[in-house]
């Protein structure tokens, strides 16, 4: 066709949204996903692992489970939520400073759009989805060509750098973000399928 969109599900923006009051942040960085390896839940540990300063949190289920229960008593900076539903995530997240995506393929990841509309910024591995949403190439890792070690090193560099940004510097990075995520709210994204309908019947009356 000569003319085509396309749109992501869009995430609940009645529920994922930067609240005028923020609650304090418990956690420096979050991760939300299925507990598998596409996801980068070896990633995940190995960086609560590198990083024994931080306080890292977790919300998910999945075939990994028992590596996270066992890092979990082993790391004192690890703390595992499990299956949370979204009233209780986005809790979660405003008491975040960082949302981490550490996928090795994703398609577009909602989880990345909820934390942003909540003001949370993400440090990612480039995928196609987390390209399409961070506009900071220091944010968005690529993971192409290089060994583990090396991307495990430069996932630690960004994160460290990005806790290391003053408080003006991360409160306006907060804001860009939130504005970003605004084009993936689900009010967003029925605006433009209704657009879409409205046109295409238009131009066949």
């Amino acid at each position: 066709v000569s003319s085509y969109s396309i749109l992501c599900a869009g995430y609940n923006d009645n529920i994922f949204y930067k609240k005028n009051k923020q609650l304090t942040k418990k956690y420096d960085f979050l991760q939300v996903c299925s507990l598998d390896k596409n996801k980068g839940i070896d990633r995940f540990l190995s960086l609560v692992a590198m990083m024994p300063e931080q306080q890292f949190a977790l919300v998910g289920e999945g075939p990994m489970k028992q590596d996270v229960l066992a890092a979990q008593a082993q790391f004192s900076n690890l703390n595992y939520f499990g299956k949370q539903k979204p009233e209780k995530l986005v809790d979660i997240i405003h008491q975040t400073k960082f949302i981490l995506s550490l996928s090795r393929n994703e398609s577009f990841g909602l989880t990345l759009s909820e934390a942003q509309a909540c003001g949370v910024p993400a440090v990612a591995t480039s995928t196609d989805g987390s390209k399409a949403q961070i506009d900071d190439a220091s944010r968005c890792i690529e993971q192409k060509n290089i060994s583990e070690e090396q991307l495990l090193a430069n996932l630690k560099d960004s994160m460290a750098f990005n806790l290391g940004l003053s408080p003006k510097q991360y409160d306006c990075l907060s804001v860009t973000v939130n504005k970003t995520a605004e084009s993936f709210s689900l009010t967003r994204v029925i605006e433009q399928i209704v657009t879409i309908y409205n046109a295409a019947f238009k131009g066949n009356l």
